[in-house]
């Protein structure tokens, strides 16, 4: 079954997708309580989940990492805390951050690929103003990003 999020408006080929913004008010005790099992049964449920936290979560980055088949990431924070993030869930999850710049969310900054983390799946958007210059684009970003 495929799933669209709606923040942000993703696509999964299986599995769930989902917002979790309360878990950043909550310590990670509370989460283990009110969270990890209905997390891990929706991803069981449906082969997968995709979580997006625009909070500040990242005291729940090891409870996160611990749901089963978290697939897909999204957060919405600054660069050294999205630099983080790539580190620890790299291993397993897509992902897709969003910047927060004094509060204001916003497309994040996308590096050279030789800056992301070896094994870093990331999702990159691009606007461009026609099909010739979004073939371009692509074109660009499979030589710099080498994917097939």
């Amino acid at each position: 079954m495929a799933v669209f999020a709606n923040c942000p408006d993703f696509y999964m080929p299986r599995g769930i997708a989902l917002s979790d913004d309360e878990i950043g008010s909550v310590n990670p005790a509370m989460f283990d309580e009110f969270f990890r099992d209905e997390l891990n049964a929706l991803s069981d449920r449906d082969g997968g989940i995709g979580i997006h936290c625009c909070a500040h979560s990242e005291h729940q980055w090891a409870n996160l990492a611990a749901v089963r088949n978290l697939r897909f990431l999204n957060l919405y924070q600054s660069q050294p805390v999205i630099d983080r993030a790539y580190r620890t869930f790299s291993p397993f999850a897509a992902h897709w951050h969003g910047s927060l710049v004094n509060g204001v969310p916003g497309p994040l900054q996308h590096r050279p690929a030789a800056e992301y983390p070896e094994n870093a799946r990331v999702v990159i958007t691009h606007d461009a103003p026609d099909e010739d210059s979004a073939r371009r684009l692509a074109a660009q970003l499979a030589d710099e990003y080498r994917w097939d």
